[in-house]
């Protein structure tokens, strides 16, 4: 009898083992696909955002185009080799179909250096979105 109760109040205990492992697997994935989706869903609005760089001299002026798509509220950043896209230049909102000319300044922008052109979302969390163009820096024209 004693043998009996000891062999279901283990099974018993390993049932509950078993279920505290799927507890703590399913924390783990469910935090991962939930963090996953955010990232996804903050970048959605990126995905039409049309940018191009029409030139880039090494005295750091970039000018940039931005062509038709994506959403109204959009600024411009620029970053020189090396840099990261959050100490970029921020430039004013950017239309469709308008072409901004930017300085970097406290940059070194020189012949070959390649800058990455890329968008700001305004307004909300300001999602920095990826870079959609890069080109490399030419010596100023004379």
């Amino acid at each position: 009898m004693k043998k009996a109760q000891g062999q279901i109040i283990t099974t018993i205990l390993i049932i509950l083992l078993i279920l505290a492992v799927i507890v703590i697997i399913w924390q783990v994935v469910n935090r991962t696909v939930r963090t996953g989706s955010e990232e996804i869903s903050l970048h959605a609005d990126c995905t039409g955002i049309n940018l191009e760089i029409e030139s880039v001299y090494a005295d750091g002026s970039v000018t940039i185009r931005r062509k038709t798509g994506g959403p109204e509220k959009v600024a411009v950043y620029a970053v020189p080799t090396g840099g990261t896209r959050k100490d970029g230049l921020k430039v004013a909102g950017i239309k469709e179909l308008e072409v901004d000319t930017v300085a970097l300044v406290d940059s070194e922008v020189n012949v070959e250096t390649e800058v990455k052109v890329g968008a700001k979302l305004i307004g909300g969390d300001e999602t920095l979105c990826f870079p959609v163009s890069v080109k490399k820096a030419v010596a100023v024209p004379a």
